[in-house]
């Protein structure tokens, strides 16, 4: 388990620079769980009594509003984190958890996240420059949905998922994720049908493309250009 995490964790960018012994004293108490498609990893309201390290699946964090609309605002892939608010700020998890697909992840007690944090120097940095992505992604997500229209907020949720998780494909970028278009959607605050409407659109004009259920971005500087 100790080989896999730290590989995980220090794929990374906020933690490529973290010392093993920093990733063995955060591993103190960890232990590693299955979840099935569809099973809790964090409910929101709940205690944040750990931090879980992604190392298979996939996960979706989303929040529901008091009218039972869900709104997904982040697929996590391996490797990834999730879990740090809560453990630094002691307060309630403030989103819901799930795993999309069959998934695999090492939950890490609060208690050995805080002392890795008081104690490895390399880890402490780590993970301020972690929080500092989570903030500057939401402020990003926030602006996006408040004032932009769907096909722009749209163009930014995939040239993020491309930037996070891209591969190369031909002269294109894969989105290594089977997503439906009602996934899409309650991560861009539209209808399934208004997205299947913009993505019928750019594949038509090149812009993107399928491959087994994934997308390709065939032409990414298009879209980038969208949001010039």
């Amino acid at each position: 388990m100790l080989r896999d995490t730290f590989a995980a964790i220090t794929q990374l960018k906020p933690f490529a620079e973290v010392g093993e012994a920093a990733i063995a004293a955060l591993l103190h108490g960890a232990h590693e769980e299955k979840i099935p498609a569809g099973g809790s990893v964090m409910r929101r309201g709940d205690p944040a009594d750990s931090l879980c390290v992604l190392l298979d699946g996939r996960l979706r964090v989303s929040v529901t509003s008091a009218e039972g609309r869900e709104h997904s605002f982040r697929l996590v892939e391996p490797p990834g984190i999730v879990g740090e608010v809560g453990v630094i700020d002691h307060g309630p998890r403030s989103a819901d958890v799930v795993a999309a697909v069959p998934s695999r992840l090492v939950r890490i007690p609060s208690r050995a996240c805080l002392a890795a944090i008081r104690n490895h120097s390399d880890f402490a940095e780590a993970m301020l420059r972690l929080l500092c992505e989570r903030i500057r992604d939401t402020s990003r997500n926030s602006e996006s949905l408040a004032t932009e229209p769907l096909e722009l907020r749209l163009a930014h949720l995939l040239l993020r998922l491309a930037r996070e998780y891209g591969r190369p494909h031909g002269t294109g970028l894969l989105l290594p994720m089977r997503l439906s278009q009602g996934d899409i959607g309650t991560m861009v605050a539209a209808t399934r049908e208004s997205v299947n409407k913009q993505l019928r659109q750019w594949r038509g004009v090149g812009i993107i493309g399928a491959d087994s259920g994934q997308i390709v971005l065939l032409a990414p500087a298009a879209l980038a250009a969208l949001l010039e």
